[in-house]
């Protein structure tokens, strides 16, 4: 038993299980192939021997063999472009009966051009396989019935086999001969009995061709085939998708989300349903060009050639020479079960590389000897490494096209993926449109909000409320997905919002730039500098706003919809009073304020939903978006470097809950699907083993505010107002905010924000309202809210547990005694400052002292600030992707959202975030960064 684990194991790695346990048809078609080369062997060994005996001379000959090859390439042409139409079956069964007219022909013609008819019309070359038009309908079928994990072991059985037929011919041709020459027939005779043999084969595979099943043939239904890169959406430049389906897109998407045959299944029949995709046309000719220039080398050295040149140089009789070509075709075939677990290790490219550069050094070296037996040796070393790369270049070329065009791409020997559509994936989809790039975006929700209905551009001035009824904290509440979480974990209150705009509908509002100190400590360099001299900030600042040069980040002026600069002046002179050191300034707000006139309306609060949605609608030809598909992993595998790649997507539709592959083929995929939902993916595909950073580290910053308000007076302006400063609080980087009659630019929570102390106008404290229209009438409302850096805890993390909601192991450190009373002497200040005067238990309103305002702690998540789980390169080490946010040891893969942050920085991240998707949007489009790029 023991000796028995290691021979199944090595049976295992050179995919005998997989022959084994494969369709009948697939084992009828590598016989087909053995039988057919066991023809094709003895008449290449013979063919120039023969005609020489006819009494052509070698310039005939050479004609001969050259016509010979561009009539089999002729009929190739011709089979493999109705192959598929006609079926596989009735194409072998038509190729044996061929062999067999071929053969009979061969043995009794003499005529120059009656052979040459026969010899292309049997498919008699010199090449034994190379030039095979029945090669490229079974190649096309083993690709259709295997799958993508059994490809490359099906190809080097068909391989192996094929070329053992060839060296069991060529042994049995030469002694053959050798035998009919020893019983007195002459040459010309011996030859004519191996074209007799070569037509019998003919009527033995046309016996087995009958026995092949309707199975083989092509059908127009997706299938688990091998894994086709192009899947008819891999050029960046050209329409997504083609007219098949004109009205596919967005509104198709929305209206039809209920339909049966699922959007998933829409994309994989356009795959299915295109005849030859200018992508396909384009990946064929460049590797019919490279191929090209390698079969003219080799088709000046054919074995029928080489035969004649052993025999007319050394002399060599035919049953040696058939000894020799017979071993290098048995060790070739052993070998070729070895190039599958190569090309698994080091890519299919490479495996070509090394085998074909091989072969031609050996190709060269034939002629140079003296000696006619090291010259054989030379001879023999060729053939093994001629067709060693068989196996990984048929896969390769299958991979290539579509399936439907697999028989035409083996007889002729850049699309964008998000997942995700938030404040990473959203700009990042957009931008790449804009610029003319396909884009897929796979969306795990549907639409909820076709217009930007939280983030809206209609700040209530004058409002003050605690508690709009449009206030994001109720939505986010009722829309947010399940989060589970570990018995030791702190408390999580936020959660992904599946739907196209993700959380960017809810959050995002505020869009102030990180601070220095945070940049320099934890951002790489170049990114810093991308951000701060680059005009980063600044660029995204105005594509969130879509801000004219000419205006300012807020809608200052005289008007009554307008904050003067006197009012600002005011507040902000009170507040540095206040707090020594500070240096107040507004709060950049993503929307676009427009002042009052006639046909000019605000755009309002940015969301990525407008933009993706516009595109939706309007049928656009470069963005495509996937609704209710949930992306469950990337499958990944060896690519041609020496790192892997994506080549396929695991999705779950969610009309009928299958979970199907989507073949990425040349495209860049690039996960956005937050903190959490990317680093879910990333576990369930692996990822972690590449690097144990994925999925750790997960954090939200301290996030404390307190509220109060005060009787109107005069005092303060009453339109809304932000203004924010970073300091240090306790010793701790943070960014201070003080909001006035703007509750709305804070949003909400879901722990709600109430306003927890009332003032009188001369200072004292009241019962709270519980009138929230009285409060916005009659109070001026003020929050002063601190938000602080949270670096990246290695204790807290995304599990990665079987499940259908993401499971979180996540705590807080508390906040530092010190930090606490620095929290709560500013808020004294401000309070102070805007009340006028302290309240004392003197005052005839009030019974007791004022009990002080004490900041309060917000939950984790509550803000969507949670970040690190994909973590990017920068001073405090090396994370899960580079600074231009690929994954790293993949080569398609990219990561663009929350989760690359190294830090949850004390400010807002959006500003920061959207930032990092236009940079990875101008690096995919091949124009760089600019200044503080590569």
């Amino acid at each position: 038993m023991a000796g028995w684990k290691p021979s199944t194991s090595i049976l295992s790695t050179i995919g005998a299980d997989v022959l084994w346990h494969s369709h009948r048809d697939l084992k009828i078609l590598i016989l087909l192939r053995f039988i057919r080369l066991l023809g094709y062997g003895g008449t290449t060994l013979v063919l120039a021997l023969y005609l020489n005996a006819l009494g052509f001379h070698d310039t005939q000959i050479g004609l001969f063999m050259t016509l010979t090859l561009v009539g089999d390439l002729a009929i190739s042409f011709v089979l493999t472009w109705v192959g598929d139409r006609v079926g596989v079956r009735w194409t072998a069964a038509v190729g044996a009966l061929l062999m067999f007219v071929g053969g009979v022909a061969f043995a009794w013609v003499e005529n120059f051009w009656g052979l040459l008819a026969a010899s292309i019309v049997a498919v008699i070359n010199p090449s034994a396989n190379e030039i095979d038009p029945f090669k490229a309908i079974e190649e096309s079928a083993i690709a259709r019935l295997s799958t993508p994990h059994t490809c490359n072991d099906m190809f080097a059985w068909w391989s192996m086999l094929g070329m053992f037929g060839t060296a069991a011919s060529n042994l049995l041709t030469g002694w053959v001969i050798n035998a009919l020459e020893d019983a007195g027939l002459d040459k010309l005779s011996c030859h004519r009995v191996i074209f007799l043999a070569y037509a019998a084969i003919g009527i033995i595979k046309l016996i087995c061709s009958l026995f092949l099943s309707a199975d083989v043939e092509h059908v127009a239904e997706q299938k688990e085939h091998c894994a086709t890169p192009q899947s008819g959406l891999s050029q960046e430049d050209a329409p997504l998708l083609t007219e098949i389906i004109p009205d596919y897109g967005a509104v198709n998407a929305i209206n039809d989300v209920q339909n049966p045959e699922s959007q998933v299944q829409v994309v994989l029949e356009v795959q299915e349903k295109r005849l030859f995709t200018p992508e396909s046309f384009n990946f064929m000719w460049k590797l019919s060009l490279a191929m090209g220039l390698d079969f003219v080398g080799s088709g000046l050295a054919q074995i029928s050639w080489m035969t004649y040149f052993f025999k007319r140089e050394y002399n060599m009789p035919e049953g040696a020479l058939g000894s020799a070509t017979f071993t290098a075709g048995i060790i070739s075939s052993v070998l070729n079960l070895a190039s599958s677990p190569l090309s698994r290790s080091i890519g299919q490219v490479q495996t070509m590389v090394v085998c074909h550069t091989i072969n031609s050094i050996s190709l060269l070296m034939v002629s140079v000897p003296g000696n006619k037996y090291v010259a054989l040796i030379i001879f023999i070393f060729r053939i093994v490494t001629r067709e060693i790369d068989n196996a990984p270049r048929q896969a390769f070329i299958s991979a290539g096209v579509l399936d439907h065009e697999r028989t035409s791409a083996m007889g002729v020997v850049n699309i964008v993926k998000t997942i995700g559509s938030g404040f990473g994936g959203g700009p990042l989809a957009e931008t790449l449109a804009s610029k003319n790039k396909k884009v897929l975006l796979i969306e795990r929700g549907g639409v909820i909000f076709s217009t930007h209905v939280l983030n809206t551009s209609r700040p209530y001035y004058n409002r003050g409320a605690s508690n709009s009824p449009e206030g994001n904290e109720r939505v986010y509440d009722a829309v947010k997905a399940k989060v589970q979480l570990t018995d030791r974990s702190d408390s999580y209150v936020g959660g992904p919002v599946y739907c196209v705009g993700g959380r960017s509908n809810l959050w995002g509002t505020w869009i102030p730039e990180v601070g220095n100190e945070t940049l320099n400590i934890y951002f790489a360099p170049e990114v810093v500098e991308y951000l701060k001299e680059g005009k980063g900030y600044e660029t995204t600042f105005r594509y969130l706003t879509d801000d004219d040069p000419r205006d300012g980040i807020y809608p200052e002026g005289d008007g009554a919809h307008e904050v003067s600069a006197k009012e600002i002046g005011q507040v902000n002179e009170k507040l540095s009073n206040a707090i020594a050191g500070s240096k107040f300034t507004i709060m950049p707000v993503a929307a676009q304020f427009n002042a009052p006139a006639p046909y000019k309306f605000a755009q309002g609060a940015y969301s990525t939903t407008l933009s993706i949605i516009n595109r939706m609608y309007a049928n656009d030809q470069y963005l495509s978006v996937l609704l209710n598909t949930e992306v469950i992993a990337v499958q990944h595998s060896a690519s041609n470097t020496f790192h892997k790649r994506v080549h396929a997507l695991k999705i779950r539709d969610k009309t009928c809950g299958t979970i199907k592959e989507l073949d990425v083929g040349k495209a860049k995929v690039i996960l956005a699907a937050g903190t959490i939902g990317t680093a879910s993916i990333a576990l369930n595909s692996g990822l972690q083993h590449l690097n144990p950073l994925v999925g750790k580290g997960i954090i939200d910053h301290n996030i404390c505010f307190v509220r109060f308000a005060k009787q109107k007076d005069g005092q303060i302006t009453e339109k809304p107002l932000n203004l924010k400063t970073h300091l240090k609080v306790g010793g701790e980087e943070c960014l201070l905010t003080v909001t006035i009659n703007a509750n709305f630019f804070l949003a909400g929570s879901s722990a709600t924000l109430n306003t927890t102390h009332f003032y009188r106008k001369d200072g004292t404290i009241m019962n709270p309202t519980k009138d929230a229209s009285d409060e916005a009438e009659n109070f001026d409302t003020i929050c002063v809210l601190f938000e602080f850096v949270g670096k990246l805890d290695e204790e807290n993390s995304v599990l990665n547990t079987p499940g259908l909601d993401p499971v979180l192991d996540i705590r807080r450190a508390p906040i530092k005694p010190e930090v606490q009373c620095a929290m709560e002497d500013i808020i004294r200040s401000v309070r102070d400052a805007f009340i006028y005067m302290k309240p004392t238990a003197g005052s005839e309103h009030s019974a007791c002292p004022d009990p002080g305002l004490r900041p309060q702690h917000l939950g984790f998540g509550v803000f969507s600030h949670e970040c690190g789980t994909m973590r990017m390169d920068g001073p405090k080490g090396k994370g899960v992707v580079d600074t231009d946010l690929k994954v790293k040891g993949l080569d398609n893969l990219w990561v663009c959202d929350m989760s690359v942050m190294p830090v949850s920085p004390e400010a807002n991240p959006s500003l920061t975030l959207a930032a990092l998707s236009l940079r990875l949007a101008e690096h995919l489009s091949g124009k760089g960064h600019g200044k503080g790029g590569h």
